[in-house]
């Protein structure tokens, strides 16, 4: 009895310890807390320079591992996305993939759809879009984005960094102070001495263990975000590069052209239609025919009828 009870307090005393580290380990933190909040949310608001990306600027903007873990390190967050026109969409399209490949990069998703479905007319000219989203080694983020210039018409373009530092470095605290928990019970485990006092323990031990597994996940989910950067690519097909800032008469023009485009598109449409449903239409035509000599000879004898009757 004495020893259950023993066992039971050292369990207790296990867990007030393993709160009491992690608090510790959360004043540890403390400074580079106080150094951020200093520092305000410059790096939040920081836009990466668009003109040049020299090795200084990287450094500063990308910081590396440290040996040392006392320096206190920035996790910044680049994501960029870019809409793309391109008259030859295949060639561009290959030259994205190139350039995905020359930095380094990997494609997360890809998605292409075709929005014009009048496939079976004369007129038919394909609409391609394309989705694409890619990783990028953060390093070369800023000269990728400038050479993706050169792969059609950059209808928009956006990039924005995120300072995921705070939440990095707690989630760092909340894993040490939990290996903490972890080694105590598993020493309490080897010392347990009852079928109770090792279900109690072990308990414990599953509990500290899932969220160990879920915090390193995430650590290495944010290690993986600040080493790639994510870029969005929206890439369309285009048969003639879209104006944004077009005159009344240029307006006027283009409408009066799409709309008689659009009529003899349509007429074509409607010539090839009739042709592939010959066969019902001659069947119509025939009974609509039939209808209306029946309904004629009908009048012409009701009309000889009422002639008879009237010499009468």
């Amino acid at each position: 009895m004495k020893k259950n009870i023993l066992m039971s307090l050292m369990l207790a005393a296990a867990l007030l310890s393993g709160c009491g580290s992690q608090t510790a380990a959360s004043g540890k933190n403390e400074a580079a807390e106080t150094e951020y909040e200093a520092s305000g949310t410059a790096a939040m608001d920081y836009e990466p320079d668009e003109n040049a990306y020299s090795e200084e600027a990287k450094n500063e903007s990308v910081p590396q591992e440290e040996t040392d873990p006392a320096v206190y390190q920035e996790k910044l967050v680049y994501r960029g996305s870019l809409s793309i026109e391109s008259l030859t969409y295949d060639d561009t399209l290959k030259n994205i993939r190139e350039l995905v490949g020359k930095y380094g990069g990997i494609t997360e998703n890809e998605s292409e759809s075709d929005d014009n479905y009048g496939w079976y007319s004369d007129h038919y000219q394909p609409k391609r879009n394309l989705w694409m989203t890619v990783r990028i080694p953060t390093e070369k983020y800023q000269q990728f984005l400038q050479d993706m210039e050169g792969t059609g018409k950059v209808i928009s373009r956006s990039s924005d960094v995120e300072n995921i530092t705070r939440r990095y470095n707690d989630t760092s605290v909340q894993i040490e102070a939990l290996q903490q928990q972890e080694e105590r019970l598993l020493d309490m485990m080897s010392k347990a001495e009852t079928i109770e006092d090792m279900i109690l323990v072990e308990t414990r031990l599953t509990e500290v263990q899932t969220q160990l597994n879920q915090l390193r996940t995430d650590l290495n989910v944010m290690d993986t975000d600040v080493r790639y950067s994510t870029v969005t690519i929206s890439l369309r097909e285009v048969h003639e590069y879209t104006e944004y800032n077009p005159t009344f008469g240029e307006r006027l023009a283009n409408a009066f052209s799409k709309g008689w485009d659009n009529f003899t598109g349509l007429i074509g449409d409607l010539i090839i239609l009739a042709v592939m449903l010959w066969p019902l239409i001659l069947i119509v035509a025939a009974v609509i025919f039939a209808a209306l000599t029946v309904r004629g000879r009908k009048k012409k004898a009701a009309a000889a009828e009422k002639t008879g009757k009237e010499i009468l």
